[in-house]
């Protein structure tokens, strides 16, 4: 197959649409198969047959989306180019009775179609949810996110995400883990969540192997019992909220498994934590506030295992506003405070002070107090058919940027094109300034939702 020049980035995102139409046939021809299934069950039970296929639409409420893009390099950190990216999304929104519905939501995707990569299933969400007066439980897997900063949430440690996945949205990247969720409306305005969560599906992030060293994968984890519990509160004078955590890390701490002549392997393992977060919004005049913190337990108080993150605590500060017309800017103030911290360079051990130095970079302890912030920029154009943002963050201590770019025009309702891109700078032992590889421009096409 002829692959086309980098440089046409549309005609790569239109054929990675075409080739994805052909990868998802199956996932279409097992959804008609549900589909003439569900319509059987409705006339067996009596409702008549020209009845029957609108009904059965309006009970299961199916949507879908297929997209198509073209990105400069990936998200791997390693030096490949050019990928064409292929997507199939499906989303049913079950009613199943007056009290209880349903959300099923999965993806079908190639990453890299003109090379002959796997496509990639995946069941973001499938659950049951019942809803009485005062009280709701849902049981299945779901997608919860806790936090109102905009998007760096520090206390958002219940949710996890693929950072791998050429997504141009984030939250497309989020992944759902399986719990048994029960809220309680204590007045109109609060409301106690608890959770169970059974299930651990930890949160994915590129870690690029140096020579000499071998990548062992995720260490599988036999500790899943994890709970939660939440209270909010939203008012005329503000929202909040309160949050307790007893459960495994979503990301990874890097640990030593081997030393051999052919060099050193390394597995990612998940440890327990136990984080309580505060957050909080509401609005002055034209201003809206927002902010939340959380201190992180973990199973190295002492900081002397560089193999395990150490205790922190993560403030997130901001305010935004419309400034003119169409205009939003957001700006917000990140606080990273590291408890126990020692620099990895006292470490005696060479392999002990690399395996610190990778951790640190992970969890945001490349020194004991880090400061940052972040800024967002957004405008509308043309009755808000064209929309261009820019966000970028910043670390104060060493100096790495993350700048993302973005522009999406809305051809019509059902179709869009976005343009856009990631880029990192820094030297490689920086938070940011290690992404420095991942680096990227994106085309990317999307019909239906």
């Amino acid at each position: 197959m002829m692959i086309p020049r980098p440089g046409h980035g549309l005609q790569w995102a239109i054929l990675a649409i075409q080739k994805g139409v052909t990868a998802c046939r199956n996932a279409l021809v097992l959804l008609v198969a549900f589909v003439f299934f569900i319509s059987g069950v409705i006339r067996a039970e009596g409702t008549s047959i020209r009845r029957a296929p609108r009904e059965m639409v309006d009970w299961l409420q199916v949507d879908y989306s297929l997209r198509g893009a073209y990105w400069s390099s990936d998200r791997q950190l390693n030096s490949a180019n050019h990928f064409g990216v292929s997507e199939l999304w499906l989303r049913s929104q079950p009613k199943l009775g007056e009290n209880l519905s349903g959300r099923f939501e999965g993806w079908l995707i190639d990453q890299d179609l003109f090379r002959g990569a796997s496509p990639k299933f995946e069941l973001r969400e499938g659950y049951l949810n019942y809803r009485g007066n005062a009280f709701d439980v849902s049981v299945g897997r779901r997608i919860v996110v806790w936090g109102r900063a905009d998007s760096i949430n520090p206390t958002d440690v219940i949710s996890s995400r693929d950072r791998t996945l050429l997504f141009p949205e984030d939250d497309d990247q989020r992944r759902g883990n399986f719990m048994v969720t029960g809220n309680y409306a204590l007045t109109d305005n609060s409301t106690v969540s608890l959770f169970w969560l059974p299930e651990f599906r930890p949160t994915i992030l590129p870690i690029a192997a140096t020579p000499g060293t071998f990548n062992q994968g995720q260490d599988t984890t036999t500790e899943l019992v994890q709970f939660a519990a939440k209270y909010d509160y939203a008012g005329k004078g503000g929202d909040w909220s309160i949050s307790y955590f007893d459960g495994l890390d979503r990301n990874p701490n890097l640990a030593v498994t081997a030393i051999n002549p052919l060099g050193v392997s390394f597995v990612q393992r998940y440890y327990r934590i136990r984080a309580i977060g505060v957050d909080a919004a509401t609005t002055i005049g034209r201003y809206g506030l927002r902010g939340e913190v959380a201190y992180v337990r973990t199973q190295d108080e002492k900081g002397n295992n560089p193999e395990i993150f150490n205790p922190y605590l993560f403030a997130v500060v901001g305010a935004e506003r419309d400034v003119v017309q169409n205009w939003n800017i957001n700006v917000q103030y990140l606080f990273h405070y590291t408890f126990s911290y020692q620099s990895p360079q006292v470490i005696q051990s060479p392999i002990s002070r690399a395996i610190g130095e990778a951790n640190n970079l992970l969890s945001l302890q490349t020194h004991q107090t880090l400061h940052g912030l972040s800024l967002r920029l957004n405008r509308k154009w043309l009755n808000d058919f064209l929309e261009t943002g820019l966000t970028s963050v910043v670390f104060f201590n060493d100096g790495d940027v993350l700048v993302t770019p973005k522009v999406t025009y809305k051809v019509t309702d059902n179709l869009r094109i976005t343009v856009g891109g990631d880029y990192y700078s820094g030297s490689s032992n920086t938070v940011l300034g290690r992404l420095k590889g991942n680096s990227t421009a994106y085309l990317a096409v999307r019909i239906g939702y």
